[in-house]
């Protein structure tokens, strides 16, 4: 909470829409002090799993989602240690890989092996665990081998160490099945000396192998590895520290940071928290502390209990907990620089400002005299700071609505802002401005431009609004073509197109 206030600046004077040096320093060791608390709870919980999102109550609302119906979503498309989706726990779901197991099926002793290892509808039982994962070897089941190499390199199930047979299962993944975690484990033995002799250059294959498929842990190790060497070269007096940021003259630390970013790009837990300590200290990539505070930000909402009070939250919102007691949740969490809670916030009180203008309800959710449209002004605002880019199209829209003077300007800048990022909204909103013109935000009917706007919509990451996007180019094509058929039959000139 305090680096986020630090780098915004709330509580003393705002250091404008640059994060001020001093400021961003000051939060930089607050968020680096809370992210290696988090990373060192992590390590001790083994707790290496990317939790969900949390439920944003804007996108839920517009797919018409529940919590139950996201959450069942998304563990459909989790993949578990040695699971073909996700494990539920609940009792027949348990009964079913039971049956499977009982039946000698090797992917039903595989599930039941996660299940014991991780405690997953049943009893944790590491003994259970490694016989369940023999089974499932023992049947060829690739996961099954792999975690059986896992559980003995480890010596858990009270079977002891056995890193000749992990090298040996594991060799047989990578080789016969192509496994990208078997290329990495068998990195993580060499780079170790584990079980085998130490043999740096050895592991380097195995990670380059593993980061080749694109696995996370490759990705990392590798970059690790990198990391690892550069510290020695400036120990050794070989590099110097502050070189390396340019990263034009082939030092070691450059591809340590390309490394991470793509552990990053493919979802690796603890990559933020390194990527951020990279950009704080210019290892690797130019220093930059406003882009080392955002991915120090990333792991901290990923790690910290953010997400678990919002979606209690929310799950109580649904179940009849009333709107304020909601808000305060939200609001408690936004302050300590959750974006999700920020926006959260934000949507209930842009919705009851709206009923209340409506003439819909009575009731407030701020002090008589209090603006509520304005309150969600500052959450929406908050929430972009914070990482959410789409809450500057909700802060663009609310003051497309309220159309006081300079409200337009200040919301196109807005919608630039958000398109700048990639939002497809914003893209999808300039598409309307430019189509339909807008005399307060001093733009011009531009069917060329609003053409331009509604094709990136389409083209954004997610394909949210690719269908209206789609729909919204063709209808101003035709309108304008429409347009340039009534000129030339009538005559008439550029001024009856813009009256037609």
């Amino acid at each position: 909470a305090a680096a986020d206030r630090a780098r915004c600046g709330r509580g003393g004077p705002r250091a404008g829409a640059d994060v001020d040096p001093l400021s961003c320093t000051q939060a930089a060791r607050l968020l680096s002090a809370a992210s290696d608390e988090l990373l060192r709870r992590a390590e001790d919980a083994q707790d290496f799993a990317l939790p969900p999102p949390p439920a944003q109550l804007r996108d839920m609302h517009r797919h018409g989602d529940t919590l139950e119906s996201l959450r069942a979503a998304e563990a459909g498309d989790m993949l578990s240690l040695g699971g073909d989706g996700g494990v539920g726990e609940s009792a027949d779901e348990v009964e079913a890989d039971l049956a499977l197991a009982r039946g000698g099926d090797p992917g039903g002793h595989r599930q039941m092996g996660f299940r014991y290892l991780t405690g997953t509808g049943v009893e944790p039982d590491g003994a259970a665990a490694l016989r369940a994962f023999r089974e499932a070897a023992a049947g060829g089941d690739p996961l099954g081998e792999f975690n059986l190499g896992y559980m003995l390199m480890k010596g858990l199930g009270g079977a002891g160490e056995d890193t000749a047979a992990a090298l040996t299962l594991f060799e047989r993944c990578a080789e016969v099945h192509g496994m990208p975690a078997a290329f990495n484990a068998l990195g993580v033995m060499y780079w170790n000396g584990h079980g085998v002799e130490k043999d740096t250059a050895r592991a380097r294959e195995y990670f380059e192998e593993a980061a080749a498929i694109d696995d996370p842990d490759g990705h990392f190790n590798l970059g690790s590895l990198h990391l690892q060497e550069w510290r020695a070269a400036v120990a050794a007096g070989g590099e110097v520290e502050a070189q390396e940021g340019e990263g034009d003259d082939g030092v070691l630390c450059r591809p340590a940071y390309e490394a991470f970013q793509a552990a990053q790009d493919a979802g690796h837990w603890r990559a933020p928290h390194q990527l951020g300590h990279m950009y704080l200290h210019g290892q690797g990539v130019r220093q930059n502390c406003s882009e080392g505070l955002r991915f120090l930000r990333v792991f901290v909402s990923e790690r910290s209990e953010w997400g678990d009070v919002t979606d209690d939250t929310v799950n109580a919102l649904e179940h009849g907990e009333s709107e304020l007691g909601a808000l305060i949740d939200f609001v408690l969490t936004a302050e300590q620089g959750s974006a999700t809670a920020a926006s959260n916030a934000a949507f209930l009180l842009q919705g009851r400002a709206r009923a209340l203008a409506e003439g819909r309800t009575s009731h407030l959710l701020l002090q008589p005299g209090q603006d509520h449209a304005q309150a969600a002004m500052k959450y929406h605002l908050m929430a972009a700071e914070a990482g959410a880019h789409e809450a500057w199209v909700d802060a663009a829209h609310l003051l497309l609505a309220r159309a006081h003077a300079g409200d337009a300007r200040d919301a196109v800048r807005l919608l630039e802002k958000a398109a700048a990022e990639g939002v497809a909204e914003a893209y999808y909103s300039l598409g309307w401005l430019h189509a339909l013109g807008d005399g307060g935000a001093r733009i011009a009917a531009n069917a060329t431009e609003a053409e331009a706007h509604f094709v990136r919509a389409m083209q954004a990451e997610g394909g949210a609004e690719a269908l209206p996007a789609f729909a919204s180019l063709w209808y101003v094509r035709i309108k304008r073509f429409l347009r340039t058929l009534v000129g030339r039959g009538s005559g008439a000139g550029p001024a009856s197109h813009r009256e037609l």
